[in-house]
């Protein structure tokens, strides 16, 4: 079974490898990967770079090339960013009070740290995060990082990787 410290891993190396570094790789596709999606009733595509291979091991390969918004994949980015820009300073400590807004997703209407944020995928903590972060510090980072295309502009610092030019 994968943990899921591997996976978090994975989605990390990820989000902050150039994407022009899968296409140059030699690409393995699993279609063991894809059946995981469609029993789920779902589409995606899961892709994970192996350093010791210097290769690709992907679900879906014309979904693998295809530019699309990083959405809950930029929490991890979005997290390092905090971390070493100082907005956050402990993981498990610094609390994101919940504004009392009552959303779908019942584990979002509370009170966070970063380490429970990430765990419950809770937006509205990241959204925080990067207002904290400001635009100029999250396109300096998102350069360095080399992410994606670059551009987080297209919609507001608290939306661009949901509904921004991001995607490319």
């Amino acid at each position: 079974m994968i943990s899921r410290r591997r996976i978090l891993g994975s989605l990390a190396a990820m989000s902050i490898i150039p994407s022009r570094v899968y296409a140059q790789s030699p690409i393995e596709i699993r279609d063991s990967l894809a059946k995981r999606f469609a029993d789920d009733g779902t589409t995606g595509v899961f892709a994970a770079y192996s350093t010791e291979g210097y290769s690709t091991v992907a679900s879906d390969r014309s979904r693998l090339g295809q530019a699309i918004l990083p959405a809950s994949t930029f929490k991890i980015p979005n997290s390092t960013i905090a971390l070493e820009i100082g907005v956050v300073t402990d993981p498990d400590k610094d609390v994101f009070k919940w504004d009392g807004v009552a959303r779908n997703f019942p584990d979002w209407n509370r009170d966070h740290t970063l380490r429970t944020a990430i765990a419950a995928s809770a937006v509205p903590v990241y959204q925080e995060i990067a207002r904290r972060i400001g635009t100029d510090r999250m396109k300096a980072f998102v350069d360095k990082l080399d992410y994606g295309n670059h551009d987080i502009g297209g919609a507001p610092i608290d939306y661009f990787w949901l509904r921004g030019n991001s995607a490319g």
